[in-house]
């Protein structure tokens, strides 16, 4: 009989540790809150991550269009100065 009675005391204590009273249930469910906030915190910045690295690779595309067409403008005004020079010449040589 002595043999039981820690036994007997251990199964008792094991049952009402089962059991979760409203500080348990309320610390559970702040403990579910904070990881979904964690994770939305976390969805949340790695979206303004990849929204940042669109918005910058669209600037630079944006910026090598614009340095091409520079390029091409600059080198048609450059055409166009030759062919003046040209035209200037000749008449003067007349």
């Amino acid at each position: 009989m002595k043999k039981l009675m820690p036994l007997a005391f251990f199964m008792l204590f094991a049952a009402a540790c089962e059991k979760q009273g409203p500080a348990e249930e309320a610390g559970e469910q702040i403990d579910e809150a904070v990881e979904q906030m964690e994770d939305d915190v976390s969805d949340a910045v790695d979206e303004a991550s990849d929204a940042v690295n669109q918005a910058g690779s669209d600037a630079r595309g944006a910026l090598e269009q614009a340095e091409g067409e520079a390029r091409e403008a600059a080198e048609e005004a450059g055409d166009m100065l030759e062919d003046a020079a040209d035209e200037a010449e000749e008449k003067l040589d007349q």
